[in-house]
């Protein structure tokens, strides 16, 4: 007997080898997504830290102060905290190191309180007074 194509059992074993090998597949594309999303909300959540420490650095800073920023899921800022899918909290101190100086610590975390990104720095006053010499 010849034999001119494959039988039954060839292409059912076949099946589930494809099969098998597309959920591997994609079971990485939807790892990469999520790889790719965190790593997105991480750039966001560095931007919008950043841009809240530089819209305070000129704030006088006698004592400590709290600052919350609130955004939605788009990075779009809202003001209601119950609806936010995002926070930013800036705490700024008077250095103990120096009175020119400020500690500045901000921290942005998502709806389920995960933090993304947690900043901590010590940076000159604008308010301070520098001697040049």
């Amino acid at each position: 007997m010849k034999k001119n194509g494959f039988t039954l059992v060839e292409i059912i074993i076949s099946i589930a080898i494809l099969s098998f090998v597309s959920a591997i597949i994609l079971k990485l594309f939807i790892s990469a997504d999520g790889i790719n999303q965190r790593a997105k909300d991480k750039s966001f959540a560095s931007i919008y830290c950043s841009k809240a420490i530089e819209s305070h650095r000129a704030d006088k800073v006698d004592s400590a102060v709290v600052y919350n920023y609130y955004y939605d899921e788009n990075w779009h800022e809202i003001d209601n905290p119950s609806m936010a899918y995002y926070s930013v909290v800036l705490k700024m101190t008077p250095s103990t190191q120096n009175s020119a100086l400020i500690d500045i610590q901000s921290e942005v975390q998502d709806k389920n309180g995960a933090l993304l990104l947690r900043h901590e720095l010590t940076t000159l006053s604008r308010h301070s007074e520098v001697l040049v010499w």
